[in-house]
């Protein structure tokens, strides 16, 4: 488990560098976002041994130390652009900061990093470890050491360049790849093979760069960005992991659907969009969990749907119900599509393929399951969406275009092997 966890460490370390980097050079630094769990098992030191601040906002300068205890997590900003989340157990130095250039140095744990793709062509984000230097612009990825001093790396999304320690050929890990210990890039599944700490690595990511599209984190990006970062790495994780592919959804449409989002789609057309996205990429991946996927990306947007009308629209419980009535459509309609062309692809067999009667019936109870969530604690009246319908043709709903999200459903071998 720990290994796994540093492997998420070293992502976020990158991520971290890169922000810490930018800022110096005019005399600013990297920023403390938040503490998740025991502040008292976090540390962070200044290069002269003085202790900073354990608050919201404190500056993070080159040199500086960060160090966490069981049960805690640190996010930070690096610099505009890029995020860094180093969970527990991990000790990350700041070792250089330049003009639009940062490079964290992780030497124990794990960390998650993300980077806003829209700013690659001017941020250089690398992590220092044991095996090498990890340089990205533009991703998400996890870092680990673990307990035997191996170092493993992952990619969700765009592309990570490893150079070994004392030079060599560099290691090209494309998405949806990882490296153990250094060895050459793999699928994720058959780096979890080797390696089965690293699937909670892997699980860690998805729930952070989740946690940064919905708490508005700079690097997560912004708009239809940062819906298509989140549906990359939902796609990744589905793969390599298709038992967790419905907690994975649940989780990313949840994010985008937020009223806080960093995506920009808490109401309305954009919304629906955004949940058809991570539902498309989460069923491309995962063929084989359509109806659990479906379930759990109707349970999240339907709440959403229905907690964010109601905070616009007090006690209207018809526009609410309308609200959800989308959600569950947009859901439904992924669905259906996405499992359509994985039969037509040849990844899931037409035996195997869920009826649109299946497909609608897990919606269905999605649905129920979000209304009941999101009036919990109200005394408004909100109707649970029953779909009767699989395609936007033949429903009472607007049709809603879905953004245009293509990422791989697989890895060329190719790609897999250093460059």
């Amino acid at each position: 488990m720990r290994p796994l966890k540093q492997l998420v460490s070293i992502f976020a370390v990158s991520l971290f560098a890169g922000s810490l980097l930018a800022g110096s050079a005019f005399g600013q630094t990297a920023k403390l976002v938040k503490i998740v769990g025991n502040a008292s098992a976090v540390t962070i030191t200044a290069a002269d041994g003085s202790a900073l601040a354990l608050a919201e906002g404190t500056s993070i300068p080159q040199g500086a130390t960060i160090k966490t205890g069981a049960g805690v997590e640190v996010n930070v900003e690096a610099f505009n652009g890029a995020s860094a989340s180093i969970k527990a157990n991990s000790v990350v130095s700041v070792d250089k900061l330049d003009v639009n250039e940062a490079q964290l140095n992780l030497t124990k744990g794990s960390i998650v990093s993300q980077l806003d793709p829209a700013k690659k062509a001017t941020n250089k984000y690398s992590v220092k470890t044991p095996k090498g230097v990890a340089a990205a612009r533009g991703t998400a990825y996890t870092i680990s050491i673990d307990f035997s001093g191996g170092t493993n790396f992952s990619t969700l999304e765009g592309t990570v360049t490893l150079t070994p320690v004392g030079g060599g050929t560099p290691i090209v890990m494309p998405f949806g790849t990882a490296s153990v210990n250094g060895s050459a890039a793999q699928t994720l599944s058959a780096a979890i093979a080797a390696q089965p700490s690293l699937a909670t690595d892997i699980a860690a990511a998805v729930q952070t760069v989740s946690q940064n599209v919905q708490n508005g984190s700079t690097g997560a990006g912004s708009g239809a960005t940062t819906v298509t970062v989140l549906a990359a790495v939902v796609s990744a994780a589905a793969q390599a992991l298709p038992a967790q592919a419905a907690t994975f959804t649940q989780q990313a449409v949840a994010a985008v659907t937020s009223s806080t989002s960093a995506a920009n789609a808490s109401s309305g057309t954009a919304a629906a969009a955004a949940v058809q996205a991570i539902t498309t990429a989460a069923v491309t991946a995962a063929p084989s969990q359509a109806t659990a996927i479906a379930t759990g990306a109707t349970t999240a947007a339907v709440q959403s749907a229905i907690t964010n009308s109601l905070a616009s629209n007090p006690g209207d419980g018809a526009a609410a119900s309308a609200a959800a009535q989308t959600a569950a459509q947009s859901v439904q309609t992924a669905t259906v599509a996405a499992v359509n062309q994985a039969v037509t692809n040849g990844t899931l067999t037409a035996a195997n393929a869920p009826t649109v009667a299946q497909v609608t019936s897990a919606v269905q109870t999605g649905g129920a399951t979000g209304t009941t969530q999101a009036t919990a604690n109200t005394s408004v009246t909100v109707t649970s969406p029953t779909v009767t319908s699989a395609t936007p043709s033949t429903s009472t709903e607007t049709p809603v275009t879905p953004l245009t999200v293509t990422p791989p459903t697989s890895v060329d071998p190719a790609l897999a092997s250093p460059h």
